[in-house]
């Protein structure tokens, strides 16, 4: 575990919230293996924020890779500066959603900005700290108006939230025969969807992968492969043709760019769906990828694209350009998935999504209900309906 020398928390705010960061780190129950690298350890910085009510919010700062962490003394930078910006509100029942949302918009958009200029030049970890603090604030206003968190960003739109929602399972083994064992399970719990990664071994040993699973899972499971942007187009195109006949739901980011054209070519050539991940961030991007007719959808990863409202307004940009949208995450704990699990709520987001990772770590922060028949049901506590140990978690 790193230790931080910087300057003590809590923070406190003029109107009297004060903020405080907690360190917390679990090895994954199995190394995390795929194009991208191979990882043992998830890292991340708790915040809690407490309102004059004695109220509180979690969020959770964690930046992929773990390493990225280091910018820590950047992130409380940032919480001494926003503390002292805070005004002095106080929430309740009797405020409108209306006004409550300019709210919360006003205050991540200060964030945005003093994040923006504390970490520059690493426009990603700015965005996974606004991610954090968006994060703690939805937890703790939706607790002070006594709802959930996808009930408060339902209700920015007025509409009422999902009460379940369905979620994949991602098998990550890389041995054929334990990936097997891994999917067999999922179907036996239940699950709607289960996605492996590939990329790491020979196209040929990845077709026989995608083979036994499907005959693991059967036909009532959706089955997704995820290339993590690591095909050349030629690979790609023939491994994506292989496997078309296992009747594959999607492959995920199959290529080593970003070419549209290239991925339009490739949707038609092979007739599999592609669905895009890793770089889609913003509403353009969005746009050109619907323009271009290069994805069937895409994933949002709330840490990636800096929390729940900038989430909430790319569903709705992808929804009407006709894109199919999925949330994942970052393998964050449950803090960080909790978010992701609202606001698929929030948007009623038929999915499945890539939204629970606990299974994936050795220990976490606080205890998420787990999938039941490929389904979560959300929290009935009010905010994100969890609430960390403080006994795992060391103060920084």
């Amino acid at each position: 575990m790193n230790t931080y020398q910087l300057h003590p928390t809590p923070l406190t705010s003029t109107s009297g919230v004060e903020l405080r960061w907690f360190w917390y780190s679990s090895p994954y129950a199995q190394p995390v293996v795929s194009a991208l690298g191979r990882y043992q350890l998830r890292e991340s910085a708790l915040l809690r924020i407490q309102f004059p009510s004695g109220l509180t919010g979690w969020g959770e700062f964690a930046p992929w890779p773990s390493a990225q962490l280091a910018s820590v003394p950047s992130l409380l930078r940032v919480s001494a500066a926003f503390a002292t910006k805070m005004d002095d509100v106080v929430l309740g029942e009797q405020q409108s959603h209306t006004s409550l949302s300019e709210l919360h918009h006003a205050w991540v958009k200060g964030l945005s900005a003093l994040a923006t200029r504390e970490f520059v030049g690493h426009p990603q970890v700015a965005k996974a700290a606004v991610y954090a603090f968006d994060t703690a604030l939805c937890d703790v206003m939706a607790r002070t108006l006594d709802m959930s968190v996808a009930h408060l960003l339902a209700s920015y739109h007025g509409a009422a939230p999902a009460q379940d929602v369905s979620c994949a399972t991602l098998a990550l083994q890389q041995d054929t025969p334990a990936l097997v064992a891994a999917a067999h399970t999922a179907r036996q719990n239940g699950a709607s969807a289960v996605k492996i990664k590939v990329g790491v071994l020979a196209a040929d040993q990845d077709v026989e992968r995608v083979r036994a699973v499907r005959e693991a899972v059967g036909d009532g499971v959706k089955l997704r492969v995820d290339a993590n942007s690591t095909w050349e187009y030629s690979q790609a195109s023939d491994v994506m043709k292989r496997i078309h006949e296992f009747e594959i739901d999607y492959v995920e980011s199959p290529l080593d760019t970003q070419d549209y054209a290239d991925l339009t070519r490739l949707r038609k050539e092979t007739g599999v769906a592609i669905v895009l991940d890793e770089d889609v961030i913003d509403a353009k991007i969005i746009a050109d990828i619907a323009h271009s007719q290069a994805a069937d959808g895409i994933v949002l990863k709330p840490t990636r694209v800096g929390g729940a409202l900038a989430t909430s307004e790319l569903i709705r940009v992808a929804q009407s350009a006709g894109l199919a949208v999925y949330l994942g995450s970052l393998l964050e704990f449950a803090v960080g998935c909790a978010l992701g699990l609202h606001t698929a709520a929030a948007f009623g987001l038929p999915g499945p999504h890539g939204v629970y990772n606990q299974e994936l770590h050795q220990t976490d922060v606080a205890s998420m209900p787990g999938p039941m028949n490929g389904t979560i049901h959300l929290p009935t506590k009010p905010g994100l309906g969890i609430e960390p140990d403080r006994s795992l978690l060391t103060e920084i």
